[in-house]
């Protein structure tokens, strides 16, 4: 394993990591293909035999807290400080209309609770899941300074922060004369790399803000599952997880995108690499990443997938990626693979999305 330096910050981070969003079930309901303990157990024993040293997770993962559980069940028998431990708050957890947000009693309240799930007393990076449009900014800057002040984090991070949010809070940051994030954790592939490399380039660069990439293998197009398929072949589900990236200019999943990922996989077999070892290289290929974050229900995938930091593309093969996705930015513009349309059928699907408890913009999901 090889490491970087997490954005500005001295500690250091496994350049694949690992996250555990699929343990106990999923992000806001149970699954129907969870992760049992016994099956998380392993994949994270596996993980960290291969020197993967970051493990990240959320309150809300398993629905509403297992998945913390789990990783404090595997911590207990290994020496804390080999870890860099994470979490995150923002999402509802509850019904109670405080249990939700960035607001300082939700965020003091939520990292004893997740502490007590992990059994840990404390972590190395707590993230705002996603920004919070209800609650002042200052109020979370202050109280994530708080939990540093208190030793409850060492450092704190965003989660899908455009980069005006990020840089009101550095300029908050600045003026309080308190911490501002170290890193952010934005959706980054090679279908979707708007957000990293273009509306927070200059953010990044400024403030040396650590990239923690996360669907580098954008919801299981980058792998084995689609190669020889054509549209019509998936079910509805398939078509719903990958849509976001298969769309073209009329926001509709389009065959000649689709195509593209055989073509992909046509050039890993050509550097006799994986698909997915293509699409860790690639995301690790750009220095602003500090670490490439890999969730996966198989303990086979992980070694398979943590190969990939052995393997570094040329300019060549870099530049013939580009050329056949044609999704480079250029300026401080890039072709947006996400569509509005895709946020909309979201929310409209989403068991919460009519109840009024998600207080930030769908354009941050």
């Amino acid at each position: 394993m090889k490491y970087r330096k997490l954005g500005n910050s001295g500690m250091h981070v496994s350049e694949i990591s690992f996250g555990s969003m699929f343990f106990g079930g999923a992000q806001y309901k149970a699954t129907d293909d969870p992760v049992s303990k016994e099956k998380a157990l392993i994949c994270l024993k596996k993980a960290t035999d291969h020197g993967i040293n970051y493990l990240d997770c959320a309150d809300i993962y398993g629905a509403y807290g297992p998945a913390e559980t789990i990783l404090g069940e595997f911590l207990k028998d290994f020496q804390r400080s080999d870890f860099v431990l994470s979490s995150k708050v923002m999402f509802p957890m509850s019904t109670n209309a405080n249990d939700r947000g960035l607001s300082k009693k939700h965020i003091s309240e939520s990292i004893d609770k997740s502490l007590d799930r992990m059994k840990t007393n404390y972590l190395d990076l707590y993230y705002c899941h996603r920004y919070d449009y209800s609650t002042p900014l200052e109020e979370t800057v202050r109280a994530m300074n708080d939990l540093i002040d208190e030793g409850k984090i060492l450092y704190w991070g965003t989660s899908n922060w455009t980069a005006a949010q990020l840089e009101r809070a550095f300029g908050i940051a600045r003026c309080l004369g308190l911490r501002g994030p170290v890193c952010d954790q934005p959706k980054y592939n090679l279908m979707l790399r708007s957000s990293a490399d273009c509306e927070l380039k200059y953010t990044v660069e400024h403030y040396k803000l650590g990239i923690v990439a996360y669907k580098i293998l954008a919801d299981g197009l980058f792998t084995s599952k689609y190669i020889g398929k054509i549209l019509e072949d998936l079910s509805e589900q398939e078509l719903q997880s990958i849509t976001r990236y298969i769309v073209d200019n009329e926001s509709k999943p389009s065959q000649i995108q689709f195509e593209k990922v055989h073509r992909l996989n046509l050039i890993a077999s050509e550097l006799e690499i994986t698909l997915p070892q293509l699409a860790y290289a690639w995301c690790l290929s750009n220095p602003i990443v500090s670490t490439a974050l890999m969730s996966t229900r198989s303990p086979d995938r992980i070694e398979e997938n943590i190969q990939a930091v052995e393997i570094s593309l040329n300019k060549e093969v870099l530049g013939k990626i580009d050329e056949l996705l044609e999704n480079k930015p250029y300026g401080d513009k890039a072709y947006m693979y996400e569509s509005f349309a895709y946020y909309e059928m979201v929310m409209e699907k989403h068991p919460n999305a009519k109840t009024g408890i998600f207080p930030f913009n769908p354009r941050s999901f």
